[in-house]
């Protein structure tokens, strides 16, 4: 497969050029921490173009059947078709995108763009691709507790960032489910004995009062847990600053909050949790930041924070990327088409 295009929109296929194709990599693969150091290499023929020409080399790789709509680039090299990555460093890029403890197929190819403005080419710019080559990957995650149950959000789970008995994650729970927790590796699986405890082996369901974002935290030593509400909203003159708050949803993967809502021109909004102005470090109070009411482009997690102004009336996709401790924040705001 050949795509071959000038910088000045006229394309161009030579009949000469012989794409590349990748020769050797590893194509069915459970990787594990134990393999955290091994090397991964993938290997592919040069590209052939018939003439002198410098060519750089992508490795891209995208969900089995997406036909690369949304490529991720692993690596590129310049006169270089060999890419070799540690199988941790290969492991958290896919983890940018799939899913950890599952086999999923994807796709493999190397793109060759080759530079040949001073060969007395019309085309200066010619682009060849490799065939695609198929993998069944099977990623590993931090350590990790699943929560098992029928949750409206698939696939969730809660961390040891150090490794430790210490596991905690944000999920969306649901009051009418109980859940439990099963390590997805050891198979160890916990549930609920208490208010605040927790069994191993046990059968009895987690539960909560109301449904929405929780920071689920558990210490596997002490056989405790606890669930504390993380209610994102936002609340201003649209529904006269009395709520209670229409709540953000949370994208896991994307590390933000979103919401789709009717503004009128004159609208003034902040950002708040739990339907309180308790502010940093317990809370958010998240508005404009300056003296006077202001735009979405420069915001603060700050108590004395302005309000955020409506960019125009009609409705509007909100989305929020906060730091630790709510700072420094980040928002847009799309126009939604009705």
């Amino acid at each position: 497969m050949f795509a071959c295009q000038k910088q000045a929109a006229l394309t161009e296929i030579s009949a000469n050029i012989v794409a590349p194709q990748i020769t050797a990599m590893p194509t069915t693969l459970t990787y594990t921490t134990a393999l955290a150091n091994d090397t991964i290499t993938f290997t592919a023929s040069k590209v052939n173009p018939g003439f002198t020409a410098s060519a750089i080399y992508e490795l891209q790789v995208d969900t089995t059947g997406n036909q690369f709509k949304n490529p991720t680039t692993l690596a590129s090299g310049i006169k270089d078709s060999i890419f070799k990555f540690s199988v941790s460093n290969f492991n958290a890029t896919l983890l940018l995108r799939w899913l950890p403890y599952q086999a999923t197929k994807l796709d493999f190819r190397i793109v060759a763009t080759l530079d040949h403005s001073n060969a007395y080419n019309t085309v200066p710019v010619i682009t060849a691709i490799s065939p695609t080559v198929t993998a069944v990957i099977t990623l590993y995650g931090l350590p990790q507790f699943n929560l098992v149950g029928s949750l409206k959000v698939p696939n969730q789970n809660i961390q040891s960032l150090g490794s430790n008995n210490l596991y905690s994650g944000l999920v969306k729970l649901d009051s009418a489910v109980a859940f439990t927790l099963a390590n997805p590796v050891t198979g160890t699986k916990y549930g609920m004995a208490g208010a605040t405890t927790m069994t191993l082996n046990g059968t009895t369901g987690f539960t909560v009062n109301a449904t929405g974002w929780y920071l689920l935290s558990i210490d596997t030593a002490k056989l405790t847990f606890s669930a504390a509400q993380n209610f994102v909203g936002i609340i201003g003159t649209f529904d006269n600053w009395t709520g209670p708050d229409p709540l953000l949803n949370y994208n896991p993967r994307g590390g933000y909050w979103y919401i789709t809502i009717n503004l009128s021109a004159s609208d003034q909004f902040k950002i708040r949790e739990n339907n309180n102005w308790n502010g940093p470090p317990t809370s958010l109070n998240i508005g404009f930041n300056g003296s006077a009411a202001g735009t979405y482009n420069n915001i603060y997690n700050n108590g004395s924070s302005q309000n955020i102004l409506s960019p125009g009336a009609g409705s509007w996709y909100i989305t929020l990327t906060m730091g630790p401790g709510g700072n420094p924040c980040s928002m847009t705001m799309t126009a939604v088409n009705n």
